[in-house]
């Protein structure tokens, strides 16, 4: 009798149980999977893994902490989770999704090792052609076959971007020839103190993006890549507003155009053979040159590094000629990344890497400091100070990459970060950096960076 009564109090407590079934099930095709990233690191510097620039250096009146000292880390914020769906069709197009959580959570507003949306987005695809709604990579510029075990690793130069949210159509011109145009939100809104107030978002459009694509397998391929080729860009327009001197009670807006020109291209110097990559080789990378980045799309040039030092400046206030209203302006830059991989054996490969950023200021940009004179700023503008921007910024390294199973992956990196700024200042950038002693630090900076990362796909 009491196994009849247990018995049937199990039964009783699984019919909800099994009633509720359905929703942790989905009525299409759902592939779960995802990654732990577990790694760690020293920096000659005192900056987290997540720095983009080094520090200004000591000089030998003034001291700086985030120079003079180290500092070690430690990190699974790269972990992620994620969802594929292949859905029915519709329009004639093969549906599907991509969801993907990570746990850097600081681009949401959340503490680093926070969940937060990585990727998001839906595509239609059709035998010419395919549309992509969502939030992912930018569909221009990103660099072809990058190797690392961060994905934010030299992510000022390769163009991940701030994985913006677009709407693009890629059109598959001929066999080899493809074609792609939609747009792009013009500004971050995936961040602490979201930019959707700034000028690039005051503008009223969202920005444009576009590429022209040649690919062909006709030098082999290694992986999933092939010899291709991308030139594209982004083309939009920031409305900066400050306080009309003329009539204290109205704004004054100046339009500043957003653009950026890239070619990228990925190269297969020995093509695996038969699907082995022992000896393959490939050369990848980009160049690109634009105006204005800064709250865009491309984001990527207009995120702070871990000591408050902006990347890129964007857009800034330059009084006029008589010194009585001012002028929106930003300055030009160009660079690029470049890599060169080689397979050791099918499952290990090795990576050299280079980056390169130049802007182009003015020899009052570079001197200026003249933001306590300017009147009110509209909501999301910030001062300016010139000597204080980044004017160049240079890295390179090595990393080693290993496969032992399919599943797993273990990985040593180094690389150095070295900058210059517009000129001296007391301070790195935007950060009040804590120093002692008398004068200036200097107007550059150098740091290295050693990391290792086991990661295990599931």
């Amino acid at each position: 009798m009491k196994k009849f009564i247990v018995v049937m109090l199990a039964l009783f407590l699984a019919v909800p149980a099994l009633s509720f079934a359905g929703s942790v099930t989905s009525r299409y095709d759902v592939t779960l999977g995802g990654a732990i990233n577990v790694n760690g690191g020293w920096s000659s510097q005192d900056a987290h893994e997540g720095s983009f620039v080094a520090s200004r250096a000591s000089s030998a009146t003034r001291k700086s902490i985030l120079d003079d000292t180290s500092n070690t880390y430690f990190s699974a914020g790269d972990s992620n989770i994620n969802m594929r769906i292949q859905g029915p069709e519709a329009w004639g197009a093969k549906t599907s999704a991509f969801m993907q959580l990570d746990f850097r959570g600081t681009n949401s507003g959340n503490a680093f090792g926070g969940a937060q949306v990585k990727h998001a987005a839906m595509r239609f695809n059709w035998k010419d052609g395919e549309l992509l709604i969502g939030k992912t990579f930018q569909q221009f510029g990103e660099v072809y076959g990058r190797s690392f075990i961060v994905g934010g690793d030299f992510g000022q130069f390769w163009n991940g971007g701030a994985l913006p949210i677009s709407v693009a159509y890629r059109h598959n011109i001929t066999k080899n020839f493809n074609a792609m145009l939609g747009i792009i939100q013009p500004t971050e809104w995936q961040q602490a103190v979201r930019a959707w107030n700034d000028g690039y978002a005051r503008n009223g459009l969202p920005s444009l993006q576009y590429e022209l694509a040649w690919s062909s397998d006709a030098c082999g391929v290694i992986g999933p890549n092939k010899l291709q080729f991308g030139l594209g860009g982004i083309l939009g327009q920031e409305k900066k507003s400050i306080g009309n001197l003329a009539a204290a009670t109205a704004w004054k807006d100046d339009k500043n155009t957003v653009w950026a020109t890239i070619l990228r291209g990925f190269i297969p110097i020995i093509p695996e053979k038969k699907g082995n990559k022992t000896n393959a080789m490939y050369f990848t990378g980009n160049a690109f040159i634009g105006q204005n980045p800064q709250g865009t799309s491309s984001a990527w040039l207009g995120t702070t590094g871990a000591n408050g030092t902006w990347v890129s400046s964007g857009s800034y206030w330059r009084p006029t000629a008589n010194g009585t209203n001012f002028d929106a302006v930003a300055p030009t830059y160009f660079g690029g990344m470049l890599q060169l991989t080689y397979y050791l054996t099918n499952q290990t490969w090795v990576n050299a890497q280079y980056g390169y950023i130049k802007y182009n200021y003015s020899t009052f940009a570079r001197n200026g400091n003249y933001s306590a004179a300017l009147p009110a700023l509209a909501g999301g503008e910030t001062n300016w100070n010139g000597p204080a921007q980044l004017n160049m910024l240079q890295q390179y390294g090595l990393s080693i990459f290993h496969d032992p199973a399919p599943n797993l992956r273990i990985a040593l990196q180094w690389y150095r970060m070295f900058n210059s700024y517009n000129g001296y200042s007391a301070t790195d950038g935007t950060n009040a950096t804590a120093a002692v002693g008398t004068g200036n630090l200097l107007p550059y900076g150098t740091e290295d960076r050693f990391k290792v990362g086991a990661i295990f796909f599931f």
